[in-house]
């Protein structure tokens, strides 16, 4: 079974500013981020539906003053790989693969997918029929 990280002092996979640590804390502590394997759970507070992105090909963006532009309390863009390197780094690109999930759904999903030790790829495969979503595109088909 894979651990759930849900507090702010966990390392987590997701990319993100590290000025903004303190923000990205507050975040995980009132329970808005959540992350089991290479699965980020983030609450939407817009829509009050929750995200799940792979973690290893989004950076999280977190503003300053606590909101973006369109009133969430946090941004994701997709990730590309460095030229000549194996590391990646940001990109404002959209974030690929997003799945919006209900908070009944959440809770259930997450403890799935702690139990079966499943990839984001894997989960995306298993809930592409129930939820109607578009074929997978994110480069870690094959890792």
């Amino acid at each position: 079974m894979t651990f759930i990280k849900e507090r702010g002092n966990e390392d987590f996979r997701i990319g993100y500013n590290p000025f903004m640590k303190e923000e990205f804390q507050i975040l995980v502590g009132n329970g808005l981020i959540k992350e089991v394997n290479n699965c980020l759970f983030i609450y939407n507070n817009k829509t009050e539906l929750w995200c799940l992105v792979n973690s290893d090909w989004h950076f999280l963006y977190l503003p300053k003053n606590g909101l973006t532009s369109n009133g969430r309390l946090w941004n994701i863009t997709g990730m590309k790989k460095k030229m000549f390197s194996k590391k990646k780094k940001p990109a404002m690109i959209p974030a690929r693969n997003v799945i919006e999930l209900s908070k009944d759904q959440v809770a259930n999903l997450l403890y799935q997918i702690a139990e079966k030790d499943l990839s984001f790829y894997q989960v995306y495969e298993r809930l592409k029929g129930q939820l109607n979503l578009p074929e997978y595109i994110l480069p870690d088909k094959e890792e």
